[in-house]
């Protein structure tokens, strides 16, 4: 196993040939080793650096897959909500990823605070109210709490507008 993560190094950081690392690192997860931490990080690393987003993605996922520490796991999961929104801007896909850190830790506010603007953006009105519900009722501050009733009531109006 060693010796085909050298290999892939060497592909890499000597030869500069990233296609051939990026083919060594996914047959060392496919066929090797699944589970193996160091291929897995080192592709992501190069996936990273060559801007191909999805297989980041993937393999943040596996990753996320991989990991058994809960408050790892829940932060894989909001990096790759992170991930997926911002790079791959695919918000029903970043829905799905900021839903799984939700399973994981119902109360999470920076999921919670990451659903709103997602759900406003595909027009799940429902969904939207209920985690703004949720932010809600997590937050102290009066002009935040404030700002969360008049989003849940203008919300409201909107989707009964369109009823």
């Amino acid at each position: 196993m060693g010796l085909a993560l050298e290999r892939a190094r060497v592909l890499d950081e000597n030869l500069g040939a990233e296609g051939e690392a990026v083919e060594a690192l996914e047959r060392i997860i496919a066929e090797l080793d699944p589970s193996n931490g160091p291929a897995h990080e080192r592709l992501r690393a190069l996936a990273e650096r060559l801007g191909d987003w999805k297989r980041v993605v993937r393999v943040a996922e596996r990753q996320l897959y991989l990991e058994q520490d809960p408050a790892r796991r829940i932060a894989g999961a909001l990096e790759v909500g992170a991930l997926v929104r911002d790079r791959l801007q695919d918000p029903n896909q970043a829905i799905t990823a900021f839903e799984r850190a939700l399973e994981l830790d119902p109360r999470n506010l920076t999921a919670l605070r990451a659903l709103a603007p997602l759900y406003a953006t595909t027009g799940d009105s429902e969904r939207l109210i209920a985690v703004d519900e949720k932010i809600l009722a997590e937050t102290q501050d009066p002009e935040e709490r404030r700002r969360l009733i008049y989003d849940i009531v203008d919300t409201c109006e909107v989707s009964l507008g369109d009823a």
